[in-house]
């Protein structure tokens, strides 16, 4: 198995699958950077597949090795994916009559310098390719500088075409019956755009529409750390990340640095409009030339159960009308609300969104605004009274002298004069559920019949030394040797340490895990994807009390 960066997914009550252990059947499905597709028995103990497809197999070519790929290919350039490049999005599952999955892969072909990704769907019940389709598109536009910003010298009649140097690493999305899949730019001598695509597909895909984040100017990749684009049933919800921002006098619509809301109902000329959007007053040249991505986190639109009334002189969300509000995070540290019904565009003096909340720095050597950030997507959880959001900040590189980091949890304000985040958390983990670098995102479950008293937070320490010993720092330690990874559970509402798969007897040797892994629970288990392998946990049935690793 290759390294495992997107979530593995499940579906249960499958019926008359072959060779599953039970009818119906619960499978978990897994995907790897050698373009393998995986379905597992959830009932199980056997590592033996219920099937499995080699994807860039059906379209006749192979997963991209490293040492082969083009110089300026990101996902090999960037020295973060490992030795080769298959499948790094999480993949997204439509469990209509006749279920499926989407997952878009990079292949790589005979030649060694020929990458192209392409989009499949797959019958999870069979793993059977009903189809597959490369991605590609152009807008009208202008070739990417290599610069962060863009002088806009409105070459009439440009284009702007989509190539192999980009990095798929947002999760897919499924609306409508239409897929889109994400994708951002990496390193290189030039810097090309953020981009979106929608496929539809009834025995053969169909391109439905295109979103460029930046089409007259460099930049504004969508990758939030792993995350896919959101919606609430109708828009769709992106934060991009360092690029060239909308320019006034020029009005030239770029993206980058952006919250924007995307209008799937209203495509024209097979273009994916923006129906509104909001910028940090920091947006563009400030952020991309330190590389501060206002998009380094997934959006979060909270569900419409949830909303705020601002009392006090808010431009957002004023009383008597509560609105719905979207949350995303930065590589600032900042937390930022926007109302769902009017985003605020981008006003210089800032004060345009719901509000942005700036989390303490906490390293010993930390200074805002680039010494702590969010890398991670946040969680929510109504306990039946309360609405929680949960999240981690943290720092992007293993440094040793960088203390490790709480997870918060926010007791949402439904009304209030300053927006329903506070200042100050109303939880946080204390040690050693204190995580260091890589950020994570949490996941949350409970019992439906009674949430209060059985939510739980899952999330995924990255591997540092700290793991191997009781210091309170995260490197530095055991000859700087980085150990395995470790798996949390909290109490939601306390953060109180619950298991730790890390520590005494509950200690559990797990392989390196990926960045921005995030668990997936799933009829009373726990799964994380590693370097190696994906770790199933589950309740113990030896008399021994706790949580084990299957």
């Amino acid at each position: 198995m290759g390294y495992v960066f997107a979530q593995p997914l499940a579906v249960g009550n499958l019926q008359n699958i072959t060779h599953c252990s039970t009818n119906p059947c619960n499978l978990v499905f897994v995907v790897d950077e050698i373009d393998m597709l995986w379905a597992f028995d959830a009932a199980s103990p056997s590592s033996s597949p219920v099937w499995s497809k080699d994807l860039a197999g059906a379209v006749g070519g192979t997963y991209v090795t490293c040492t082969l790929a083009p110089a300026d290919f990101p996902p090999c350039s960037t020295g973060v994916f490992g030795p080769t490049v298959g499948v790094t999005g999480t993949p997204v599952i439509d469990p209509s009559a006749s279920p499926k999955l989407y997952v878009a892969a990079a292949v790589a072909f005979s030649i060694a310098d020929t990458v192209q990704f392409y989009l499949f769907a797959i019958d999870i019940t069979t793993g059977n390719v009903l189809g597959h389709v490369p991605i590609v598109g152009q807008v009208n536009g202008q070739p990417p500088s290599t610069s962060c910003t863009s002088d806009y010298p409105g070459q009439q009649g440009s284009t702007v075409s989509f190539d192999y140097r980009h990095i798929q690493r947002s999760a897919l999305l499924l609306l409508n019956s239409i897929v889109y899949v994400a994708f951002a730019p990496g390193d290189g001598n030039a810097k090309p755009n953020g981009w979106l695509f929608g496929y539809s597909f009834n025995s053969a895909f169909t391109q439905a529409g295109i979103f460029n984040s930046t089409p007259y100017g460099t930049g504004g990749g969508i990758w939030q750390s792993g995350a896919g684009p959101a919606s609430d049933g109708t828009y769709i919800y992106a934060a991009t990340g360092n690029g060239t921002l909308f320019d006034p006098v020029a009005q030239v619509y770029d993206f980058g640095d952006s919250l924007v809301q995307l209008d799937p109902t209203n495509i024209v000329n097979n273009i994916l409009p923006v129906r509104d959007y909001y910028a940090p007053i920091d947006g563009g040249a400030t952020r991309c030339s330190n590389d501060l991505d206002f998009g380094s986190g997934g959006v979060l639109v909270v569900p419409p159960a949830y909303t705020y009334t601002c009392t006090g002189s808010c431009t957002q969300c004023i009383s008597p009308t509560a609105c719905n509000v979207v949350v995303n995070a930065d590589k600032e540290s900042k937390l930022y609300v926007a109302n769902r019904g009017s985003l605020g565009h981008y006003n210089p003096s800032g004060g345009n969104n719901v509000e942005t909340v700036l989390t303490p720095c906490l390293g010993p050597n930390c200074s805002h605004p680039s010494d702590q950030g969010y890398w991670s997507s946040p969680a929510y959880w109504y306990d039946g009274t309360y609405y929680w959001l949960y999240y981690s900040p943290t720092v992007d590189t293993m440094d040793t002298a960088a203390a490790p980091y709480s997870i918060y949890a926010y007791q949402l304000a439904t009304s209030g004069s300053s927006g329903p985040i506070s200042q100050t958390a109303t939880a946080k983990s204390a040690y050693p559920d204190l995580f260091c670098p890589y950020a994570h995102t949490p996941s949350v479950s409970s019992n439906p019949n009674s949430p209060a008293t059985t939510g739980i937070v899952w999330t995924i320490e990255h591997q540092n030394s700290r793991n191997n010993g009781t210091t309170n720092d995260c490197g530095g330690n055991d000859n700087g040797q980085y150990h395995h990874a470790a798996l949390h559970a909290l109490n939601a509402e306390s953060l109180a340490t619950l298991y730790d798969s890390a520590k005494g007897s509950a200690n559990q040797d797990i392989s390196q895990t990926t960045t921005f892994s995030t668990p997936t629970v799933f009829n009373g288990q726990v799964y994380m994807g590693t370097q190696q392998e994906v770790d199933v946990f589950g309740l113990c049935h030896n008399g021994v009390g706790g949580n084990c690793k299957q």
